[in-house]
């Protein structure tokens, strides 16, 4: 799970978008949160969930945690602060 706060002006679909992007073994990416705040002005908290799957063999710790190194590379040249 990668928590993160957004600008507003970064739609759902684009983060979702990007990350299916990272690796073909990034199967898919779950919304499983929105918030906002008023005084957040113009950002939201989001929280998405990657299922990672490879047919071919169980996965390391180290790919795991290389692919969500990239992921969260990739969502913070979005915009996005991980929190």
């Amino acid at each position: 799970d990668i928590s993160m706060l957004i600008p507003k002006s970064i739609t759902i679909d684009t983060i979702i978008s990007s990350l299916e992007k990272i690796d073909h073994r990034i199967v898919e990416v779950l919304l499983i949160d929105r918030f906002a705040k008023a005084e957040w002005n113009d950002h939201i908290s989001v929280a998405v969930r990657l299922v990672i799957l490879d047919d071919e063999k169980t996965l390391e710790k180290d790919t795991i945690d290389g692919l969500y190194h990239h992921a969260v590379t990739s969502l913070q040249q979005l915009g996005a602060q991980i929190r």
